[in-house]
């Protein structure tokens, strides 16, 4: 099974946030980040852990092909609420 960078950048958007904020959230560089959303390289499992935290998604979402535990903001399975002041402090601190 291969990781799905089409379900990372896809949960990054529904989140609202900018490459530089989900990359400072996570702890990496925004050029880290853009590899693993195109399939340049992939992401430690401590990175997925953490982004499956912030989503509420599952680790093994992001190597799923079919549409299960896609993000969804129509109905049901709405991804949890951001706090976009941490994300902006954290921001500019970089």
């Amino acid at each position: 099974m291969r990781f799905n960078p089409a379900r990372l950048r896809e949960w990054r958007e529904v989140l609202g946030y900018t490459v530089e904020a989900f990359a400072v959230r996570l702890g990496v560089t925004k050029q880290a980040l853009s590899q693993w959303e195109t399939g340049a390289s992939e992401p430690r499992i401590g990175h997925l852990i953490k982004v499956a935290k912030m989503t509420g998604a599952r680790v093994e979402s992001f190597f799923l092909e079919d549409d299960s535990d896609r993000p969804s903001v129509e109905g049901g399975d709405s991804p949890p609420p951001v706090r976009p002041g941490r994300v902006r402090r954290e921001a500019n601190r970089a």
